[in-house]
């Protein structure tokens, strides 16, 4: 730290309160331009700066999506919203990197990985929600150093009906995760149905939606009559802040003719949050 010499008239009145109390003048000088190096903060991104550690973590989204997928009203396949970590910056100046972890804060316990064998960690989230997930590395001398970051992991159930005459009701889960930061903000859903083109006698039909909360009280509905062979109509709705549950879209098909008449089903449901994840932390692009 460079010296100096201060040199102020004494007839000054802010400066004669002062000088009747020169240590405290003293310790305003060193706090105002003593080095702020080593101290604990946060970088932004939930590092703490402290101790050997340099950890480095590349993440490309924040956001996900866990994809469900139906086949008349029955799911088939379910896969989680997958985060990746990049690790392989991480260095300590005390020696080797020995673990990269991950607390996902689901409930679930943290995850680790051999720094030894791999650098990148992958996450899947099987609920949905908001969460604030802390990602670790520890060196072979017990160092460790963390940072967290905010995730968001949404929800899309695709239900496929394909030529039924009475469409299966489809459910869907607004519950989030018990750990979420938050609820769902929105509930949006696409529902297509097709009056599938019959070679003979085409008939016309009449399509209902009616979308149920978890207590079975409808929130909204839509009718279509008139829908002839070969058309097909479509529901978009969107609801705000709806109550968590398992909530349920029934689909009902009237033929005023009296006879079977085949529809294609198509149903998206997706439950979305705030996007209050974290930015993303891609690796920088090489230099030429």
């Amino acid at each position: 730290m460079v010296g100096f010499i201060l040199h102020v008239p004494l007839r000054h009145p802010m400066v004669n309160k002062l000088t009747k109390k020169p240590f405290l003048l003293g310790v305003v000088a060193v706090l105002l331009f003593a080095p702020l190096s080593g101290c604990l903060g946060d970088d932004g991104n939930g590092e703490e700066n402290e101790g050997p550690i340099d950890l480095v973590v590349y993440y490309e989204n924040t956001f996900a999506t866990i994809e469900e997928i139906h086949n008349n009203g029955q799911m088939i396949s379910r896969d989680g919203a997958e985060f990746s970590f990049d690790f392989r910056e991480t260095r300590s100046d005390d020696g080797d990197i020995v673990t990269f972890s991950f607390d996902p804060g689901d409930g679930t316990d943290p995850v680790s990985i051999d720094a030894a064998e791999e650098s990148i960690l992958i996450y899947e989230y099987l609920s949905h929600g908001i969460f604030t997930g802390v990602l670790s590395a520890e060196d072979e001398d017990n160092n460790t150093a963390s940072m967290k970051v905010t995730l968001r992991a949404e929800y899309h159930l695709s239900d496929t009906q394909p030529e039924t005459f009475e469409p299966d009701d489809t459910s869907f889960d607004l519950t989030p995760d018990d750990d979420s930061l938050e609820l769902p903000a929105q509930m949006r859903l696409i529902s297509t149905v097709d009056n599938t083109n019959t070679a003979i006698f085409g008939d016309a039909v009449t399509v209902t939606w009616s979308l149920k909360d978890s207590s079975g009280t409808e929130i909204a509905s839509k009718t279509e009559p008139g829908v002839q062979d070969g058309q097909s109509v479509t529901w978009e709705h969107q609801q705000v802040i709806p109550d968590p549950g398992m909530w349920t879209l029934e689909i009902t098909i009237e033929v005023p003719s009296g006879n079977d008449e085949a529809v294609d089903v198509q149903s998206d449901l997706w439950t979305l949050y705030e996007e209050d994840e974290s930015d993303p932390n891609p690796e920088p692009p090489i230099s030429p």
